[in-house]
């Protein structure tokens, strides 16, 4: 795969799993829509600064926006224990005990 096209789809993939829209992103990165947008098809590239803002606002390595995998494990599933560590603070007592025994159901 085109390392440009790569970049763009992994970046689309980022910004999608974060609810983001272009525009969005492109004001956490000083960056136009209309530039997400480039690099998201592939039409573009970007600075190593600008690589490392995204790697940054992600929470992934560089190199993840280059792997051939579709989406790295590691990487996963780092993003889906932060996201459930957020939504777990936001809990009250009760529904904190609800999701502890959701989770030993599913592990028994």
């Amino acid at each position: 795969m085109d390392v440009k096209k790569n970049f763009g789809k992994r970046l689309k993939e980022l910004r999608v799993k974060h609810d983001l829209t272009q525009e969005e992103l492109g004001e956490k990165v000083s960056l136009s829509a209309r530039m997400i947008s480039s690099l998201e098809n592939g039409k573009t590239f970007i600075s190593s600064d600008i690589l490392e803002n995204l790697s940054n606002l992600f929470e992934v390595s560089p190199r993840y926006f280059f792997d051939d995998v579709s989406l790295l494990k590691d990487e996963e599933d780092k993003l889906i224990a932060e996201n459930i560590k957020q939504r777990v603070d936001e809990l009250n007592s009760s529904r904190l005990k609800d999701i502890y025994n959701i989770i030993v159901a599913l592990n028994d």
